[in-house]
């Protein structure tokens, strides 16, 4: 590994191979080996960012991430072997992130030409069917499916595979037609772009001089006008406080999740919600039964390849994903802390979140009276506290 231009070349890729063996497990033999090799990336990413004058939390938010989840791990509880996924061989996707930014750019460019004519769209339609399919051969040739995929191969490949179908596509350049309208009535003067795809977060803004370069989520192909107003208004700093409710409520609708839903079906593992000792649909059902009376829509669920015991649960609005810490998949986390656990995170996805400019809060005040309604509060937070306060040596 080595820096360039702020970021750590090669930590990315072996981050996701980290991962990758962590989600298959690791044999006892190699427990050891593993975690030094963990040990030596982090002392690696240390000695770049000393020697260039800056911290980890300096990197850029992908290598920043990536550190901060191996810094994380839980190395004295790996997971072991997970025969579930052994006849799933992962495949690495190289070129994954700069085509998917170059068939998001060309969607932008082209928005007008694509919205006009019928032959345009279907002459991309046939550049998509073409990258699906040299997709497919990579994968057919690693004797895998598209469920193994690894990081971002596998969301390129479910937005090309979201855009083929139906008309996705249409919707897709109606909405970027829109965003252009929104940008054009608050920030008519600047030189922007909106490239929509495949993230799991909802936006990020690159300002630039002049403008700015807003990415957002596939999920906002959903959003209505004065949704992408309101959007350009918070990322812009113009916005007010209906604007902002407008935007809340859309991050945490159904129309969103409805799309990020069917963008994972196309890459889904069957066994992606049943972990070697707890299984995470259980849960679900218990928690849907027993605090929701049976309402709740099942959002996608999954443990993460990552034992770390900080973060233990997380909801993530932009894919209505709910991922679990691999490290409580073990015997001696009780089910009843899992369904603690499924059930605050359910509660996120029913509070939602207040927005402060572009900032999102999550843990408010309804939010955090019903919490402690729930049966399982007062034992699963003392579990809880003790299992996240225990360190490695």
């Amino acid at each position: 590994m080595r820096e360039r231009r702020g970021t750590i070349r090669g930590l990315l890729p072996r981050f996701h191979a980290i991962r990758e063996r962590l989600r298959r497990g690791i044999p006892p033999e190699e427990t050891g080996s593993f975690r030094e090799a963990v040990r030596e990336t982090l002392a690696q990413v240390e000695a770049i960012c000393a020697s260039a004058g800056i911290r980890p939390d300096d990197l850029p938010p992908a290598t920043q991430n990536a550190y901060r989840s191996l810094a994380a791990m839980d190395l004295e509880h790996l997971p072991p072997p997970n025969p579930a996924v052994a006849s799933t061989p992962p495949v690495s996707l190289r070129g994954a992130a700069s085509l998917t930014e170059l068939r998001e750019r060309h969607l932008w460019n082209r928005r007008e030409a694509f919205a006009a004519t019928a032959s345009a769209r279907d002459s991309f339609r046939n550049t998509l069917l073409g990258d699906v399919e040299a997709i497919e051969q990579v994968v057919a040739a690693a004797r895998s499916t598209p469920a193994g995929l690894l990081g971002s191969g596998r969301a390129l490949y479910a937005w090309l595979r979201f855009l083929l179908e139906d008309e996705h596509l249409e919707r897709h350049v109606e909405a970027l037609n829109l965003a252009s309208r929104a940008l054009a009535t608050v920030v008519p003067d600047a030189t922007c772009e909106v490239l929509m795809g495949p993230r799991q977060s909802l936006w990020r803004a690159r300002r630039r001089p002049g403008g700015v370069s807003l990415a957002v989520s596939e999920g906002f192909v959903a959003a209505a006008q004065d949704e992408w107003q309101a959007l350009v208004r918070v990322v812009s700093s113009r916005a007010q406080a209906a604007h902002v409710e407008t935007l809340r409520r859309f991050a945490e609708s159904a129309r969103l999740r409805d799309v990020m839903t069917a963008l994972e079906s196309y890459v889904r593992n069957a066994d992606h919600a049943k972990g070697r000792v707890h299984d995470l649909a259980a849960s679900f059902d218990r928690v849907n039964r027993a605090v929701f009376g049976g309402a709740m829509t099942r959002p996608t669920l999954a443990w993460s390849r990552i034992p770390s015991r900080r973060l233990q649960a997380q909801y993530r609005p932009g894919s209505d994903a709910i991922v679990f810490s691999v490290a409580l998949d073990d015997e001696r986390v009780p089910e009843s802390v899992v369904d603690f656990l499924m059930a605050h995170e359910l509660l996120h996805r029913k509070h939602g979140a207040r927005f402060q400019g572009a900032r999102r809060a999550s843990h408010t005040p309804e939010f955090r009276e019903e919490e402690r309604r729930l049966p399982w509060f007062e034992e699963a937070r003392r579990f809880l506290d003790r299992f996240a306060g225990a360190r490695r040596p």
